[in-house]
């Protein structure tokens, strides 16, 4: 006979002290798990079951958890939700930020390959792993550097080999996005570079090795955000903080702060994206690159923008354009920022103040600016192009600039894209009778057969 199922009181309380119906709870699971890069449709049925003693699939109830620690202000466990499955742990990497093995972290982030259907605890969006410390809470404090496990020894070979892969899957994300770069790079973090944390080595090789691993773990961090799977782009970017921490480099530290913040925004999060691009600008020292330095107070200018701090995103847009126009013979640290990225920002901060003549002026402006190499970003850029342009009622132009999406989309694998992808369909359904649009359609339908296939 069945064992009857136990009703889950734990659960009620938590929905009573929110002040949330089932169906709130719902959407809040819903809008998580789109982080995540999951499509859930749950409705009010489904919390009705779980409050009856069954439990939800997958990682669902860390999304629950989830939903009620951004209620409530405080961290929930799921084992507060009562929708813990016996055995249940978590990650290591998700325990507070600083007391684990970095190169543990990089090992456990690979795990199972993430996709559409399903997630693991690694890989849900928390707003409490936003609260991180600033550099100077950091400085003279002991670094929690793994012990050196393997009998082997590295040198500045390895380091030499780090960048040279480090420039490459840079160059690839760039040209071809996230999707194609994103399994590569985790497979060398989690084997190689986590390999040779562990290694013998003398202070400078091990410094240097930790730099070129925080800026390979931002990367990395970034081809997940590309691709939609944001609870994993947060995991590496929290392992580059540790990395750029224990390499002693605040200026790395400030760089994987901003892609923090950028993606807080992207997700809507914008009180949190201002605290981190504020703290990020924070760290600026003396010999930043100008062309850091610029990103950095660019972002800060966008997250003002988002927080309806008009006056101080004009402010930190002007020091950021300032900057950028300093000569400097030098390479920045990390990462590529140039004219098209601040004409691209600027476009960003005109359509939160509801400028969309002038967005759409900075976007064409950062298109004919973007390097030919930087396929991705100018997909993206077009595509954000072409909405606003349809926005303003300008049909032929927007189905001129989605078709130039769609040259490039070919080329690309990008959740991003994908999701621009859609909303062309979406957007030009009600037009499908007009030739042109019926003509761009047609070239989105074979794209989406296309993507199927690959």
């Amino acid at each position: 006979m069945a064992k009857a199922a136990i009703p889950n009181l734990q659960l009620r309380n938590l929905l009573t002290e929110a002040k949330w119906t089932h169906q709130e709870l719902a959407c809040a699971v819903n809008t998580i798990g789109a982080e995540t890069g999951l499509r859930l449709r749950y409705e009010r049925p489904a919390v009705a079951h779980w409050l009856t003693g069954m439990l939800p699939r997958g990682s669902v109830a860390e999304l629950v958890a989830e939903g009620f620690s951004r209620r409530l202000g405080r961290r929930v466990t799921v084992a507060e939700t009562g929708l813990c499955r016996p055995g249940d742990t978590l990650p290591t990497h998700l325990a507070p930020w600083w007391g684990t093995d970095v190169s543990v972290d990089l090992t456990e982030l690979a795990g199972p390959a993430p996709d559409r259907s399903g997630a693991t605890a690694a890989d849900v969006y928390r707003l409490d792993a936003l609260a991180v410390p600033a550099w100077r809470q950091l400085v003279g404090r002991v670094p929690h550097l793994p012990r050196a496990r393997e009998v082997t020894q590295i040198s500045r070979a390895e380091i030499a080999s780090a960048q040279w892969m480090l420039r490459l899957f840079s160059d690839a994300d760039a040209t071809r996005g996230g999707g194609y770069t994103r399994p590569a790079l985790v497979g060398y973090l989690s084997s190689t570079v986590a390999a040779w944390l562990q290694a013998r080595s003398g202070p400078a090789v091990r410094r240097g090795l930790f730099t070129v691993a925080a800026r390979l773990s931002c990367l990395c961090g970034f081809t997940c955000f590309d691709d939609n799977l944001h609870g994993c782009a947060q995991g590496y970017y929290l392992a580059a903080l540790k990395l750029a921490v224990e390499a002693g480099s605040a200026t790395d530290y400030a760089l994987t702060l901003r892609a923090l913040s950028v993606q807080a925004r992207r997700l809507g999060h914008h009180q949190q994206a201002l605290e981190l691009a504020d703290t990020a600008v924070s760290h600026i020292s003396g010999e930043i690159h100008p062309s850091t330095r610029a990103s950095l107070y660019g972002q800060l200018a966008v997250a003002r923008a988002y927080t309806g701090d008009v006056l101080g995103a004009g402010e930190q847009l002007a020091a950021a354009e300032q900057h950028l126009r300093r000569p400097d013979n030098g390479e920045p640290s990390i990462g590529s920022y140039h004219f098209a990225s601040f004409a691209h920002q600027k476009a960003m901060i005109d359509v939160r103040q509801g400028d969309r003549d002038a967005a759409i002026r900075n976007l064409q402006n950062s298109i004919s600016l973007r390097p030919w190499s930087e396929r991705r970003s100018r997909a993206i850029t077009t595509a954000m192009l072409a909405e606003l342009q349809m926005d303003a009622g300008h049909l032929e132009a927007a189905c001129a600039s989605w078709l130039r999406f769609c040259d490039d989309y070919p080329h690309i694998r990008s959740g991003r894209a994908d999701t621009a992808l859609a909303a062309l369909n979406a957007r030009t359904r009600p037009f499908q009778r007009n030739p042109t649009v019926a003509a761009l359609r047609h070239r989105a339908a074979e794209l989406r057969e296309s993507q199927v296939t690959r």
